[in-house]
Order: structure tokens, then sequence, then C-alpha cells
């Protein structure tokens, strides 16, 4: 690991342009104007003036990219990713700097989303957004748990949604949108709609959409019905989704505004990478027929209201109160033949895992305007989580409708039915000083969370044979920041950010109980867990000239006590392998992010990022696993605003994997060569409203895969194509408005 300040002293040289100023440009271009964020400060400020690290997506983008869901919003955002399996599940959370799961805050209009859950082969997957339903989405790419408390401590994803300003304009009373498309990768169609009406103060905007999808495509060959199978698995998706809100405008200081979100997506998948012959606890066992129903259902409430106060410690004044309930519904069938020397069994096996999350909070948000610009509030929200895995077994040669003998107890739950409660309050200044050169801003906030799982569950208890008693969690963190900036000249500035991030333990966590004697183990509750925390340095350079911007960030984060759900901790008197929830020692995670977009002439647009991540396991010395390749994004885009014409053509190369070292676990780990694609957009809006989109996506045809996909695979499996990315595909996209 270099030190601080080798690299702080690297990024000291162009100090030297203090006072220079750049050459008059010889004939005018457009220029770029500064994007704003709202998140990273939690109010909206420039871009410039921001001291971390923020990429803000907007609608255009999203439509000039021809995106369909999550993925898409990041695909050419080096160093951030979206987790997937391709055999079932599909799309999970984002992944910031090579941190993900339930470290990443991910929110939609300002309501945090429900958290995913993994335990051995079951997990429940992030819910998903419509990108249809998007305004915009912005990456804060450094810890934010000054402004976002805990599961901030990997960054922010927020999504914002449309509203009725967004389909109306300044005179209309009424306006709407349609879209449909297709998408070769999944051969998915997609149908949308949304119309807003305004009355008075009033305004109001319904929109839904509707999508139904196959298996996502990739390069395999292998069409068989069993392991060996590199072929997509059969699948039939749909998704339905309706956002309704409404808007009063009560007068020029005060607003109120609505909102409601209903989302269901079904998904029946013939598994049959999991089907086939294999050896089981000594026994032989063919697995045939196995089919998967997989459900997810969200409700979301929520009221905003906004106000221009004029008060002594306020001028203004936000609050938001709002509602979840989250339901995922995983069924499975499956035909298995068990064979033990002469004995033999027949059964269908039933299995389903369902988990529930119901949420509840607020959010009250101030701003003063009094020696320098001052935001705090305070924020609380409950969650209960209610998880159970249930199986009966029939057997086919008898009748009997409840043949299972195993030493498993079903239902069961891999950790009490849990009420977390979290309450917040943050501060934070903004000044300038230096004549308005230099802007410091501090910030602090407190949590305070609270684990209190039901003491009496019977079948948590049942499950674990009552060796496990559930555990509360009573704890709270503190987390400063400061950033700094400082404007070198009146095109370049340069930037600073120290910021501390925590999470607290998961309920999962503390009491997490499973006991498998079959299998011969049984994981522990661990009520003594720490909460994870971070250390994140950023030290950056931006230039906004004209028709000209670029960004140079250096980053080092530090991360402590990291949870790890299976670390293993001995034998019982038994003879059983003993699992439990562990705090891991410090990993380091650092790198480079660069950035350029510019303008040549009217017409061109250049765009450019890259990222380099390098980590350490600060406890052994060797690399993360988890982090993702270097990555470059080189991108051109075309318009002819005469003609209603856009082109964009973009470059995607993706380093092999390095420093990566074979262990006992996998002696020969597959690391994936380095690969380069070419994508190309087209759009032609050639009727007033009328609007055609095309992507052509992997023109090159590139056998490929992403590295946080098949991490941790060995280069001698046959089935690596299975997990492949697609090859050449394409997406066109049909848009009216009036």
């Amino acid at each position: 690991m270099r030190t601080l300040s080798r690299w702080a002293l690297s990024l000291c040289l162009p100090f030297g342009l203090w006072a220079a100023e750049p050459p008059a440009p010889e004939e005018e271009s457009p220029t770029l104007l500064e994007q704003m964020t709202v998140v990273a400060e939690r109010t909206p400020t420039a871009l410039a003036e921001t001291a971390g690290s923020v990429s803000v997506i907007d609608q255009r983008q999203i439509e000039r990219e021809v995106m369909v869901d999550s993925s898409d919003l990041v695909r050419y955002e080096p160093g951030v990713t979206v987790a997937l399996d391709p055999e079932r599940l599909g799309l999970n959370g984002f992944r910031i700097r090579g941190v993900g799961a339930n470290r990443v805050h991910t929110q939609i209009d300002g309501v945090r989303t429900a958290e995913s859950f993994a335990f051995g082969p079951l997990a429940i997957h992030q819910y998903q957004i419509d990108v249809d339903f998007l305004q915009s989405a912005e990456v804060v790419k450094s810890a934010s748990s000054s402004l976002y408390g805990s599961d901030a401590l990997g960054g922010v994803v927020a999504l914002q949604t449309i509203g009725p300003d967004d389909l109306l304009g300044a005179s209309q009373n009424h306006g709407g949108r349609l879209k449909t498309g297709y998408d070769s990768t999944t051969a998915g169609r997609s149908l949308s709609a949304a119309t807003a009406w305004r009355q008075g103060r009033w305004s109001l905007m319904a929109a839904a959409t509707l999508r139904d999808q196959e298996a996502r495509d990739n390069q395999g060959t292998i069409d068989s019905r069993d392991g060996t199978r590199t072929l997509p698995n059969d699948s039939d998706g749909k998704t339905r989704q309706l956002l309704l809100k409404s808007v009063f405008q009560a007068n020029d200081s005060a607003r109120w505004e609505w909102a409601a979100e209903i989302y269901n997506s079904d998904t029946d998948t013939r598994v049959y990478s999991s089907e086939g012959v294999s050896e089981q606890f000594g026994a032989l066992v063919t697995i045939s027929d196995f089919e998967a129903q997989d459900e997810q259902q969200r409700l979301r409430l929520s009221m905003n209201h906004q106000r221009e106060c004029d008060a002594l410690l306020a001028d203004t004044f936000q609050a938001r109160l709002y509602l979840t309930q989250d339901e995922t519904t995983q069924d499975t069938v499956e035909t298995r033949n068990t064979r033990r020397g002469p004995m033999a069994t027949n059964i269908r096996r039933n299995g389903s895992f369902d988990m529930e999350q119901r949420g509840y909070g607020f959010d009250l948000m101030f701003t003063k305007s009094h020696a320098g610009d001052w935001t705090y509030g305070i924020t609380a929200n409950q969650t209960r989580f209610e998880q159970v895995r249930d199986r009966t077994e029939f057997d086919l040669d008898s009748g009997n409708p409840d043949a299972y003998q195993g030493t498993l107890v079903f239902p069961s739950r891999y950790f009490p039915i849990s009420d977390v409660r979290e309450l917040g309050a943050y501060v934070q200044w903004h000044g300038r000083f230096w004549s308005e050169r230099l802007a410091l801003t501090p910030g602090l906030r407190y949590d305070h969370y609270r684990i209190d799982p039901k003491q009496d569950d019977a079948v948590y208890l049942a499950g674990t044979g009552n060796s496990s008693t559930p555990q509360t969690l009573d704890d709270g963190a503190l987390t400063p920041k400061l950033g700094v900036t400082l404007d070198i000249n009146s095109w370049l500035s340069a930037n600073a950010l120290y910021a501390e991030g925590f999470r607290a333990p998961p309920h999962s966590s503390v009491n997490s109980g499973f006991t498998n004697l079959a299998g011969g183990y049984q994981t522990l509750p661990n009520a003594d867990l720490d909460a994870e925390s971070s250390r994140n340095l950023e030290l950056g350079l931006r230039a906004l000239w004209h028709n000209f911007s670029a960004r140079l960030t250096r980053f080092e984060n530090r991360y402590d006590d990291f949870i790890q759900d299976t670390a293993f901790v001995g034998f019982s008197q038994t003879g059983i392998m003993l699992f439990q929830p562990q705090n891991l020692d410090n990993v380091a995670i650092e790198g480079w992010e660069a950035a350029l977009d510019t303008r040549i002439g009217s017409a061109w647009r250049l765009r450019a990022a890259y990222t380099d991540l390098d980590s350490e396991d600060r406890a052994t010395g060797a690399p993360l696993a988890s982090i993702d390749p270097s990555q470059a994004v080189l991108g051109v885009n075309y318009r002819a605003a005469a003609h209603g014409i856009q082109a964009g053509l973009s470059l995607t190369h993706t380093a092999e994997k390095s420093g990566l070292v074979a262990n006992d676990g996998n002696p020969n780990p597959f690391i994936p060569e380095a690969v380069t694609t070419v994508d190309a957009t087209f759009a032609w809006s050639f009727q007033s409203g009328w609007r055609l989109n095309l992507g052509l996506f992997n023109i090159g045809d590139e056998h490929y895969w992403q590295w946080q996909v098949v991490r941790g695979r060995n280069a001698d499996d046959a089935t690596l194509d299975r997990f492949s990315e697609p090859g050449r595909n394409t997406r066109v996209q049909l848009h009216y408005r009036w």
C-alpha cells in the first residue's frame, strides 16, 4: 500500500497553475452545464462544490443509452456494479468500490429499500425498480453515514422517480408519455405509460409499467438437463409496477406530495442446472423436474412536505413520512430418487422460503443560513423482519403425503422475528473563506440502534433445538466527516474528504441460529458483534471550463470489523462443526478514478472514465477477491439537432483481475481475460412527440464474464459458459410524448 503522503504529493503539482487562466476559445461552442446533486449534501449542490465523488445519471441519459434495468444505470460507471445470479434469481444490490450487499444505502424517493438476505443456498435479492419510472439516479462513492446512518458504509445510491412536473410544461394542464420496447437479451417486451393533470394548485400523476421476459442470454451451447448445462435455465418472468403521485402547491413557499408505489414480479424457472445425479450424505440422489417460482411484492406509501419558514432556527423545513411492506416468496418443487444400497425412495419435495419486511419511519430536515449554511435533522425508522423456511415430501410410491424423516426441523427460521429500531441526529455546516475560494463542510451524526427479537419465537427455537436464546442488542455510533474544496483559479479546484462510516450488526447475524445434524453443522448467534466501520479519505482535482470538464481522484478506504456470518469456531462435544458470525480484521481498498467530458464543436461530445482498485486483507497481506478489476470507458456522441438525430459509440475495457492467488479453497481459480466491448446507440426524433431509440451492444460478440459472477469458480469448471455475458444483442424503444 502506498502511504497517504506519497499520493497526496502526487496531486500537488497542478497547484503551480494557481494564477494561470486558460486562453480564450477561438470559436464559441456549447458550454457544459454543471450537474447538481441533491443526495451528496442533502441539499441541491453543484458537483464541483462537493468534496466527494458523485455520479448523476439523468432521465435523458437513461433514454439515450436504452437502459432497461438497474445494472444499465451503472454500465458506464467504472467501479460500480450490480450483483447478479444468472441461474435463477437475477439482479441484486449495488457494489461501490468493492463494497456491496447491505453496506450500500439504497433509497427510492428518499425511502430506504428492503435488505437482501443469504444463508447457504438460499437468498433473498434486493428489490428492483423499473428504470422507466426514474427521473435520476445518484451514486455517492464515499461513506455517507454522517448524513444517512447505518448501511451507508460503502456509499449511497439514490433513485428519484418522476413526478407530475416532469410530464407537464409550465402552461400545460395535461400531459403524458407512452413507451414500448424490446430487449433481445431476455426476449423482453415492455410497455409503460404515464400521464399527469394540473388543476389549480393540485397536480396528479399515474404511471404504470408492464414487462414480460425470458431467461437472460449467455454464450453457452450445452442444452442438457442437468448440472452440465451451459445454456440459461428456462424461465418466464413478469413485472408489474404502478406509481401514483399527488402534489399540492399550497403557496410559493409550501408544497405537499403524496406517493404510492406498488410492485410485483413473478418468475417461473425450470432449474435444469440443479438437476442430475449427485452423492449426498452417502446416498446417490437423482433430481429431476426442478421447478422454482419466485415472487416479490412491494408497497410504499409516503408523504413529503417542504416549506420555507423563515424562523429563528430554520429557513426551510422538510418532513418525510413513509410506510413500506416488502415480501419475497420462493417456492420449489423437485422430484428426487434416493438410492442407498438396495433401498430406493421416490419423493416429490415441496420447499418454500418466505421473507417479509415491514417498516415505517420519518425524516425531518432543516436548513439555516447564518454564518454559513447549516443542515441538520433527525431520522427514525422501525422495521420488522420475519422469514420462514418450510418443506414437505410426498412419497410417490406409497402415497404418503408427509414422508420426510430427516433430522431437520420444519418449519424453521434462520433468525427469530425481529424488530430493528434506528434513531439518528445529524448536523452539517458549509462555510466559505478566503474570498470565497476555500470551502469547509464538517458534519457529525449520532445513531442509536436496537435489535429486539421475539424471545418466545417457537419456530426459531425448535429449529435450533432450544440451544439458542434470542439476544437483544442496544448500541450507538458517532460518525464525523470533513470536506474541503479549494478554488485554485476560475476553472480548476482541489477537493479533499475525510468521512467515517458504520453499519450496525445485522439482526440476522446477532441471532443467527440453525442446526443441520445430517450435514454435521450448527450456526450460533453472537450478540457481542461490533458495528462495522470505515475510514475514507479522498483527494482530487476538478476542472470545469467552457466546454471541458475533468476530475482526478485518489482514495483510500479502511474497513474494520467486517462481519463474516459463517466463521468456523470449532466443534461441539458431539463432534458437530460450529459456525458463528465474527468480526474480521481490517481491510484496505484504495485506487484512482478519472473522468473527462468535453464538447467538440456544436455536435460532438467525448466522455471517458477510468477506475483502478487495489486492496489488501491487512491480516494476511493478500488482495481481496471481491474487488473488481480496473476498467476504462470511452464514449463519443454525435447530435444533429436540425434533423432530430443522436448517435453514440462506447468502448468499455475491463482488465484481467490482478493479484489473485490460489489457496486451499480454490487451487486453480478462474480469471477472465481482459476484454474490450463496443456498444452503439441511435436516437431519432422523427415527428412532434415521437422518438425512436436503438441500441446494439457487444458489437464484436465478445465471449466474456463479469468478475463478480464467476468469482470463486475453478478454471477447470466445464460450466463456466453458463455464467458468461450475452453476445451481440439489440434493444429498441419507441417513445411518444404529448
